[in-house]
């Protein structure tokens, strides 16, 4: 185990084997099952609980290893700033201060424990172990969770634990989250296991985070909305293509077999469209089907990666004096108000905001 190992038995109280959900005990260098005997490492403070070489991300796999060794040696932020000079991105990505700026609209404050899901580079659980007790990072690829165990080490995150895990088979107890972020992750599920089909994997995945919840607790998910006026206008679907969330499913897949690009980060070609999004109300019976009740839908202006400005579907006065406060000359604002108050009187904003913030409480 490494000088920054955060690992200790206490905290298998909440970690429990993917394989036959039994309960882990120490063992070594690592843990084991105390029912099925799976073992588990622990490496640097890394509780390994699916070791895998697949690899996606935002830069090339060698990029992300030289930024992490670059970043032990002089620093996350000068590391950082030699991977924007190829992707200007990457700073407010891998360290926007507002990307979990989604919290003002959680139902109610906790210093409890959150789990983020699919935490890339780790951006939202460091912001939210400023808010709660106890943040668990959950992240598949071995690139990014090693990133995110360099930035703790440095930053002294003593509140944060790095799982290695599948997304979809989540190592974790009922009943242990107050909290559950999936940001820009749900879409990708139906790529996680194509042993089924993308939406019953969406489901098996909404339906782990229901049983991981306490009561009480909330799970919020950042999305694109298949029908987003930004769809229409051409905006590239995570297919690759344009277009593409429009489509019947089968279509879709045609539309892909025909084309044969590369879907966005994973560097490969799917025989099928997998990535499936799906309007608000496609999002609320989906949760529904989960064991959600309770669900809110939020829009989200720039986007759920940058949520600077949001407002419920449900109400219209919200987008209005969001438009309100743009500067503007008098004449196009009075133009522009006019349309907005015309569609939202039509209820377009409720279908068709581009982005989406939803939070589904147990």
């Amino acid at each position: 185990m490494g000088e920054n190992e955060v690992v200790d038995e206490a905290l298998f109280s909440v970690i429990v084997c993917p394989e036959c959900e039994g309960t882990l005990s120490l063992c070594g260098a690592g843990a084991e099952c105390q029912i099925c005997g799976k073992r588990c490492a622990i490496k640097n403070g890394i509780l390994c609980m699916e070791e895998s070489e697949y690899y996606w991300g935002e830069v090339t796999q060698e990029e992300m290893r030289a930024a992490t060794e670059a970043a032990a040696t002089e620093g996350v932020e000068k590391a950082v700033d030699a991977l924007a000079d190829k992707y200007p991105f990457i700073k407010d990505y891998a360290l926007g201060l507002n990307r979990a700026d989604w919290r003002v609209n959680l139902p109610a404050h906790n210093r409890g424990r959150a789990l983020d899901i699919g935490s890339g580079w780790g951006t939202i659980p460091f912001l939210l172990c400023e808010d709660y007790d106890e943040v668990w990072s959950c992240e598949y690829v071995k690139e990014r969770i090693e990133w995110q165990n360099v930035r703790r080490a440095e930053e002294n995150r003593h509140n944060l634990r790095l799982v290695q895990a599948s997304l979809c088979r989540l190592p974790f107890k009922d009943d242990s989250f107050d909290l559950i972020s999936l940001n820009g992750v749900l879409e990708w599920m139906g790529l996680a296991d194509m042993r089924d089909s993308p939406r019953n994997v969406q489901l098996s995945v909404l339906r782990e985070c229901h049983k991981k919840l306490r009561r009480g607790g909330c799970l919020y998910i950042g999305i694109e909305n298949r029908i987003g006026w930004n769809i229409f206008m051409g905006h590239v679907d995570h297919s690759g293509l344009r277009f593409t969330s429009l489509m019947p499913r089968w279509m879709a897949s045609a539309w892909l077999k025909i084309a044969k690009r590369d879907v966005y980060r994973t560097r490969r070609a799917f025989a099928s469209y997998r990535t499936y999004t799906y309007s608000p109300p496609g999002y609320t019976k989906l949760l529904r089907q989960a064991g959600f009740d309770n669900v809110e839908i939020y829009w989200v202006f720039p986007g759920y990666n940058e949520p600077l400005t949001s407002g419920r579907l449900s109400d219209n006065r919200s987008i209005i004096e969001y438009i309100r406060s743009k500067p503007g000359r008098r004449l196009r604002r009075k133009l522009v108000m006019g349309v907005v108050k015309a569609l939202c009187h039509v209820g377009f904003q409720r279908l068709c905001a581009p982005y989406l913030l939803i939070y589904s409480s147990k």
